[in-house]
């Protein structure tokens, strides 16, 4: 994952799943979207939000990279069980 701080864009590179710096994807069980845990990775540049972001108008590049713009999202969290 890479951050532009002046852009306030995260940059998420494909590498090969088995990379020790690979984050997992994980296809969410209901629904067609993905999710991952990068809360040392926002906490190290300084990223903080209140629950779970949803990411709206995820981009990609002509190398396969996925942008995601820090300033079109929604908060999305569940109540107490």
């Amino acid at each position: 994952m890479l951050f532009d701080a002046g852009r306030r864009r995260i940059g998420l590179r494909p590498v090969a799943p088995m990379a020790p710096h690979a984050f997992k994807m994980v296809p969410h069980t209901k629904g067609g979207y993905y999710r991952l845990s990068a809360a040392a990775f926002c906490h190290h540049h300084g990223i903080f939000h209140k629950g779970t972001l949803l990411f709206h108008g995820v981009t990609f590049d002509d190398n396969g990279m996925m942008r995601f713009d820090l300033v079109n999202t929604t908060i999305v969290t569940r109540g107490a069980r």
